[in-house]
């Protein structure tokens, strides 16, 4: 070993060791409750009550089942989210704070864990969604790059695997 880079390995070694030791434990705790609320974070769930995530959503408990009710609306209700009518039954979906540089404004929608088209949303029977969920913070973005830079918006259907 070079005489030079040994004070370097020790400090590597003394860091490595002081950080591990200032590291909290994490023991087993109890398991939620089947009541208790999860929020998809983009990498799992994790219940909101502990969550640090940015996460906004919409439960089915919350959503009007009328007959015409449709996903535009309930995309509407969502906070943090804004649709944009447009003529023609076109619309945009947009998430409050999220814009990026180089091409579309518009959010990533992922269906039961597949990404989708805001096109292809149309497909979906309201009446099917179970829950909807807006990530818009770094962390539960990472799991969807760029793609993800816009928001992520998670619509879950009783069709979920």
């Amino acid at each position: 070993m070079h005489p030079r880079s040994r004070p370097s390995a020790v400090l590597r070694a003394a860091a490595v060791l002081a950080l591990s030791a200032c590291a909290p434990s994490v023991a087993p705790g109890p398991q939620p409750a089947p009541e208790e609320e999860q929020v998809g974070t983009g990498y799992g769930t994790e219940r909101r009550a502990t969550s640090t995530a940015a996460v906004s959503s919409l439960a089915e408990d919350d959503m009007p089942r009328g007959g015409n009710t449709t996903l535009v609306e309930l995309l509407d209700r969502v906070p943090g989210v804004t649709v944009n009518r447009r003529g023609g039954g076109q619309f945009t979906v947009r998430v409050r704070g999220s814009r990026t540089f180089a091409g579309s404004d518009e959010p990533l929608f992922v269906v039961d864990g597949m990404p989708r088209t805001l096109t292809s949303l149309e497909a979906i029977a309201p009446s099917s969604i179970v829950r909807i969920e807006l990530l818009k913070d770094a962390g539960t973005l990472a799991g969807y790059g760029a793609r993800g830079a816009n928001g992520v918006i998670l619509i879950t259907t009783r069709d979920a695997p």
